[in-house]
């Protein structure tokens, strides 16, 4: 299982998505690098899912010559840490799944939108997305207090609690704009700006885990902070282009 996991989020997050991103919208190469995108996705939350199952408890695994961390916390650590840890990472992999599916689903959307629809199936997933949202920050405040608690690690657990309370507000804001948009039956003003902010949110959640299973544990953070940070740059610059490119492209037609 971990192979899988492995391969399809190092395609999905370095090549699929690079492709997607700077070919031309609506392309061949852009849908397909989409699709492949997405596609990958659903199988390393899958497999990730699958992987937090088996509550595999710290050590590594040596693949493809390199060192991955199982970053299960140990039992003997905390006798309820690990159940809601598994709550909390797989609320993380569900929110950022949304992140993907929806981000694919927004131009099926606008060609609904169009014609005055507005599936109702959205507006479920959407809601749905909420509630797992919530349960993601009371699972994550619950494990930060837990980590917070441990004999081995004394730490405050008050940034903690503020990064999860913002990534709860982020989810919950990206959700409720899209149950917005399906109960009030209003379009955004750009279709392509809610896209792209969306699967770069799914590639920045994607790629961080490359650092996160494979950095040493000592700069984990730091270079899971990095990571963050380019894809973010790259996305911005992905979008800047696409901009650009509208615009010249209004400037011509008129």
């Amino acid at each position: 299982m971990l192979p899988i996991h492995i391969f399809f989020g190092g395609l999905s997050a370095l090549v699929a998505f690079p492709i997607a991103a700077f070919s031309k919208k609506g392309s061949r190469p852009h849908v397909a690098a989409g699709r492949s995108f997405v596609a990958g996705y659903v199988l390393v939350c899958i497999t990730g899912l699958v992987l937090e199952a088996e509550r595999t408890t710290g050590g590594t695994i040596r693949l493809f010559g390199a060192e991955f961390k199982l970053v299960e916390p140990l039992t003997k650590d905390s006798d309820h840490l690990p159940p809601i840890y598994i709550l909390a990472t797989t609320t993380l992999d569900l929110v950022f799944l949304y992140f993907a599916i929806s981000g694919w689903r927004i131009w099926a959307r606008a060609r609904a939108a169009e014609r005055g629809v507005f599936p109702r199936f959205d507006s479920v997933l959407a809601a749905m997305a909420m509630v797992v949202a919530v349960t993601f920050g009371v699972a994550f405040w619950l494990v930060a207090d837990a980590v917070a608690a441990m004999p081995t690690t004394p730490n405050s657990a008050i940034f903690p609690h503020v990064v999860f309370t913002l990534a709860t507000g982020i989810f919950l804001l990206d959700a409720g704009h899209d149950l917005y948009i399906g109960l009030a039956r209003r379009t955004p003003r750009a279709w392509w700006v809610s896209h792209a902010r969306k699967m770069v949110f799914a590639e920045m959640f994607l790629a961080a885990g490359i650092p996160f299973r494979c950095a040493n544990l000592d700069y984990v953070g730091f270079w899971t902070l990095v990571t963050l940070i380019v894809v973010a740059m790259i996305g911005l610059g992905a979008a800047w282009r696409h901009h650009r490119r509208l615009g010249r492209e209004t400037t011509a037609g008129n």
